[in-house]
């Protein structure tokens, strides 16, 4: 894992926000692959949570989706997440797991970009869904 100084560039998300720990591989074009130990302090929002939550779980999926399009394109886009389709969680990642998340490029259409993601432990897949973002050149915001 030794993209976290790329990561700290490409994603706008810095901590606590960020899901991500750094990528494990990579094949440009195709796919790209995170990872991300579960610690304690993962599984916030109080109470006796021993698992990432569902909103952690799908942002850690969502960021490695990102790093995959910012790898392929121009990193200072902006993205936005337009679609989660055929999503699937069987559980969730235990505390001192490592999670191994994977982004695979769908298809590329215009300025829509659909990455098929796989969360998994060990192997053993614990989600996986169809994230699919928009993207536009960065540029002042018209609100």
């Amino acid at each position: 894992m030794s993209d976290l100084p790329i990561l700290l560039k490409t994603l706008p998300q810095g901590y606590p926000f960020r899901m991500v720990d750094g990528v494990a591989g990579r094949q440009a074009g195709a796919w790209l692959q995170s990872r991300r130990v579960i610690g304690a302090d993962s599984c916030h929002l109080g109470g006796s949570h021993r698992t990432l939550p569902l909103y952690a779980l799908l942002e850690s999926m969502g960021q490695t989706a990102e790093l995959f399009i910012r790898g392929e394109s121009d990193a200072s886009a902006v993205l936005v997440l337009a679609a989660v389709r055929e999503l699937a969680i069987a559980r969730f990642p235990e505390v001192g797991s490592v999670l191994d998340i994977r982004a695979e490029l769908r298809q590329k259409a215009g300025s829509f970009w659909e990455t098929f993601i796989e969360a998994a432990v060990g192997g053993d897949r614990l989600a996986s869904g169809v994230f699919v973002h928009a993207q536009r050149a960065k540029g002042p915001s018209h609100g």
